[in-house]
């Protein structure tokens, strides 16, 4: 093991790193598959984890406009969130994730959202779902889904969600 503990390749060995490049959900650490005959680094990298009575965690994948672009992961010995809980936890990781790029001076431009784009992501964040948030604005859910679209791309994020919080974080909208 002293060979991955002292390389620094933490992040290449650990199943999760891979498992958070292929969706935008948060998920259980230990649903991060793996094959331990053919990736030992990754079985010696979960092992280590249990020296530090990590069994188990959510996950959150940070997307960006190329791809996931880090994760944040919330866990330990005895991991028992139950689900509906965990939207507030998404939305805490990619909150964090945020604010620690800005600490870091990683913090981009202000992006420019039209007014109409500020009132369909204000609706999102109070939970409003696309049909109901065209009755309210008296448009077509259509295209409350194309000003989604058009917010998550300027964003650079790929959910709702994490729109959401990249709007409230940069003041964009306010709750």
């Amino acid at each position: 093991m002293d060979g991955l503990i002292y390389s620094g390749k933490y992040v290449e060995s650990d199943p999760s790193q891979r498992h958070a490049r292929c969706t935008v959900h948060p998920y259980e650490w230990k649903d991060a598959a793996f094959d331990p005959e053919r990736e030992p680094k990754a079985l010696e990298f979960i092992q280590r984890a249990h020296d530090f009575n990590i069994y188990n965690g959510l996950v959150v994948p940070i997307p960006g406009p190329n791809g996931c672009v880090g994760q944040v992961f919330m866990g330990g010995e005895s991991f028992r969130i139950p689900m509906r809980d965990r939207p507030c936890l998404h939305l805490m990781g990619l909150y964090a994730f945020e604010r620690v790029e800005r600490l870091c001076g990683r913090h981009v431009c202000k992006p420019r959202l039209t007014t109409r784009e500020m009132e369909v992501l204000t609706w999102t964040a109070a939970g409003k779902p696309s049909w109901e948030i065209g009755e309210i604005l008296h448009i077509s859910h259509r295209t409350i889904d194309f000003h989604h679209g058009s917010i998550m791309q300027k964003l650079g994020t790929h959910n709702k969600t994490h729109a959401v919080v990249i709007a409230l974080r940069q003041k964009l909208i306010a709750l």
